[in-house]
């Protein structure tokens, strides 16, 4: 078999800085080995610092359309349950082809601020006539091609939504969003899972929130089917919801969770917890998906992640509803409220080892546990793709930085800047900020937001 070779000025790879190596490649665009470089004219130079890509481990595509239009305050409260209105008014008129439009839009911002994988959070399947689409599989497909258009990997997470709240029927507004009951929702993931769609997708399975299903429901999806790249549930966001549960329950929502599913899952959103819960959530084997500019933008409130980190506990960071599609913005922003709680700099110190970097800790963590919420391994190890962001080092924010202090200037300076390439499965879908295909997308992205503007207010 012939392998492709790449010749690497410097690679971040297994933890560790390495220079002029030689990264062989199979014909699926996995590392088969790393060693000293020899000269060899057949090899492709990557003149640069390699590092391995972000994984954005929560996102809603369609989101996208609405970003920064939901600002404009009223005499009522503001909250997360107010901003719901607009977000519901475009998922009864987006269509398959405007999903693929705007996804695929949404995709090329997350690809250019260094985000290779996306966990897309997929709960608009239909309009709101569930019997208007034949194929009931069609709109996470517009989806799957929108990433392979992009060059994106991609975890698809077919969500199931049954109920508008703790017992009760759906709304109208939230009917495209709607499976009737398991077994609907069952035959979904089947047709998604048929579809097959490229080697840089993978299946996994989820549940909205525990106000959306019923907790037998909950546990059943949760916990089976084994063969899943990966589980999700948005769970402890706000207090409402933490409230109405353990009033009906007389449990709160993490702690159920806790005992209930055992399968590993990425709990999204896991805001508001006790002590205990967070104690023990760190000590499980699942893993907490953080998205700080939304969480922030919707006012839900602060994770406890000094003290979740200090326990150990596995973390992953997401875009969620797209206000921002910034990895760096988001590493910087979990440290930085963080700061502001503590008063202090530097609080996420997680070991006492000196000398001590937050930006490394960061970058290291978040590349360790994004593969539990989307099962790809993007490590620039043997076994794992050869897919990474190749950063100039000429670039203003990282000239002559030492080693130990690149991943503090990538996230601290929020430095996109530094990337001119980004590399999946050992194809270039990113060459210095200009993707082959990037004029059609933009031009169709603009036609249908012209098209859909008179809805956006």
């Amino acid at each position: 078999m012939t392998h492709q070779q790449f010749l690497c000025r410097k690679i971040y790879s297994n933890q560790q800085w390495k220079e002029d190596q030689l990264i062989s490649v199979d014909t699926d665009g996995m590392i088969v080995d790393i060693s000293p470089a020899n000269h060899n004219d057949s090899v492709t130079l990557l003149d640069g610092i390699l590092i391995p890509g972000f994984q954005n481990c929560h996102s809603h595509s369609f989101q996208y359309l609405i970003a920064g239009l939901t600002e404009t305050a009223s005499n009522a409260p503001e909250d997360f349950w107010t901003w719901r209105q607009l977000m519901y008014k475009i998922t009864k008129i987006i269509s398959p082809e405007d999903l693929y439009t705007i996804t695929c839009t949404a995709y090329l911002d997350m690809l250019r601020a260094g985000y290779v994988s996306v966990t897309e959070f997929h709960y608009l399947h239909h309009p709101s006539d569930a019997d208007r689409y034949s194929d009931q599989a069609i709109m996470a497909k517009a989806i799957m091609e929108a990433a392979n258009t992009v060059g994106i990997n991609l975890c698809l997470v077919p969500v199931y939504y049954n109920r508008s709240g703790f017992g009760k029927n759906i709304l109208e507004e939230q009917k495209p969003f709607y499976s009737k009951n398991l077994e609907s929702y069952l035959s979904l993931l089947s047709d998604i899972e048929e579809a097959g769609f490229s080697a840089n997708t993978v299946i996994g399975t989820g549940v909205h929130s525990l106000r959306a299903a019923s907790l037998e429901d909950t546990k059943e999806i949760l916990n089976h089917p084994s063969s899943v790249a990966a589980r999700h549930i948005h769970i402890a966001e706000q207090v409402k919801e933490v409230s109405e549960f353990e009033n009906i329950y007389r449990q709160r929502p993490v702690a159920w969770l806790l005992d209930n599913v055992d399968a590993p899952t990425s709990l999204v959103h896991a805001t508001h917890l006790t002590q205990k819960e967070m104690e023990n959530l760190a000590k499980s084997h699942h893993t907490a998906v953080i998205c700080p500019t939304t969480e922030a933008n919707l006012g839900d409130g602060i994770f406890p992640f000094v003290d979740y980190v200090k326990q150990g506990g596995f973390w992953s960071v997401g875009s969620d509803s797209q206000v921002c599609i910034d990895p760096l913005i988001e590493l910087q922003s979990m440290d930085y409220i963080q700061r502001l709680i503590t008063k202090r700099r530097n609080p996420i110190k997680a070991s006492d080892a000196l000398p001590y970097s937050s930006g490394n800790h960061l970058f290291n963590q978040a590349l360790a546990n994004s593969a539990r919420s989307s099962s790809f391994k993007l490590d620039l190890s043997v076994g794992s793709q050869f897919t990474g962001l190749l950063l100039d080092p000429d670039s203003t924010d990282i000239y002559a930085v030492p080693n130990e202090k690149i991943f503090d200037c990538l996230i601290y300076k929020a430095s996109q800047r530094s990337i001119k390439m980004i590399m999946n499965r050992g194809q270039v879908v990113l060459d210095k900020n200009t993707l082959i295909n990037e004029g059609v997308i933009h031009s169709n992205y603009r036609t249908l937001k012209k098209r859909f503007s008179k809805s956006l207010h």
